[in-house]
């Protein structure tokens, strides 16, 4: 009986131990397919955090690249407003240039105007004093002129006196009637020479096939007809620009000397021209012409007051003919002044020459 139940007991823990390994067996498996679907279940979330790992590293490339392209696009915003404030500011600084520009160039053309003002005030003060300066000097000479006007009529008058007296106390006969033809012969050729200083040119004919030269018939005739070279200047000066030009001198031998040919014409203009400038000056012409010797018209020279008079008048004169912008007619009007006084230097120098003599 004790062995009986040993051995049942024995059995029976038999049984519970095959149960509990049966037991422990589906436990295993159940945990082993717990284990196989749970990291089934762990892949299948490391392959969603991979891919939402992806979706994510995606998302954030493409907000690093609009924040890069956000970046650049503002930088150029910001690039364009630098540049727009610099074009401003450059606006603005040449808008003040102009403006300074402007306003400098209306105080110089005040300061233009003003200057000119005072230089034509100046102008006029010194015109005014030159002419006062004139006047008073041509009084004074204008005294000294009538003062010997009235020594010659006290003379002729007394001389006219002493005639008559002469001759109601002589007792040889009355004036021949021979000497009446004379007296009309001076007169005639007096006359004659007035018509041909009337005449100008046509009054001077010149000889081609003469022993003298062209320079040595012109002085002759300015004797005969009482003329000075400055008159012949400005006869020949058909244009009176001042000079004489081959134009002028051509068209004054057509007149003149109208057999002369050409070549003669040219080469007789080339010697009153040494200087080979193409125009014959007052002074050139003079040059060859000066009247000299006893059958030259008698000049008066001029007096001191006369000569300071005429320097005044050359400098005024020559500051016109230098300066540019004075015009034409005033510049040859200045030449002709100029030449005069010239010439009547001449005459002085000239006279006080033959004087010392």
């Amino acid at each position: 009986m004790m062995q009986w139940n040993r051995v049942w007991q024995l059995r029976l823990g038999r049984k519970a131990v095959r149960a509990q390994q049966l037991l422990l067996a589906d436990q295993a498996t159940r945990y082993a397919a717990l284990e196989a679907e749970m990291s089934g279940v762990k892949g299948e979330r490391e392959q969603q955090r991979a891919m939402q790992q992806a979706v994510l590293d995606e998302a954030n490339r493409a907000s690093t690249e609009k924040q890069e392209q956000l970046t650049a696009a503002m930088r150029e915003t910001g690039s364009e407003k630098l540049q727009n404030v610099e074009m401003r500011r450059d606006l603005e600084a040449a808008h003040r240039s102009e403006a300074q520009s402007a306003e400098a160039r209306r105080v110089l053309e005040a300061q233009i105007e003003s200057n000119a003002v005072e230089a034509k005030k100046t102008l006029d003060g010194l015109l005014t004093k030159q002419r006062e300066q004139l006047e008073s000097e041509f009084g004074v000479v204008r005294k000294e002129l009538e003062d010997q006007l009235a020594m010659l009529r006290e003379k002729l008058a007394s001389q006219s006196h002493a005639i008559h007296a002469a001759s109601n106390k002589s007792s040889g006969p009355p004036p021949s009637a021979a000497s009446a033809p004379a007296a009309a012969a001076v007169t005639t050729a007096d006359k004659k020479k007035k018509v041909a200083r009337d005449k100008g040119l046509g009054g001077i004919k010149l000889e081609f096939n003469s022993d003298r030269s062209v320079a040595e018939q012109l002085q002759e005739q300015l004797k005969d007809m009482n003329l000075r070279v400055l008159d012949l200047f400005r006869e020949i000066d058909d244009d009176e620009d001042g000079y004489i030009s081959k134009k002028d001198w051509r068209k004054a031998f057509k007149v003149m000397g109208p057999e002369f040919p050409a070549a003669t014409v040219d080469a007789t203009f080339d010697a009153f021209d040494p200087d080979g400038s193409g125009e014959v000056e007052f002074n050139e012409l003079e040059k060859f012409l000066r009247r000299r010797g006893p059958g030259a018209a008698t000049t008066t020279r001029r007096k001191p007051v006369k000569k300071l008079q005429s320097a005044v008048e050359k400098t005024v004169d020559k500051s016109i003919v230098e300066n540019e912008k004075s015009p034409p007619k005033l510049k040859m009007a200045a030449r002709w002044r100029m030449a005069s006084s010239n010439a009547l230097d001449a005459e002085d120098a000239g006279g006080s020459s033959n004087a010392n003599s």
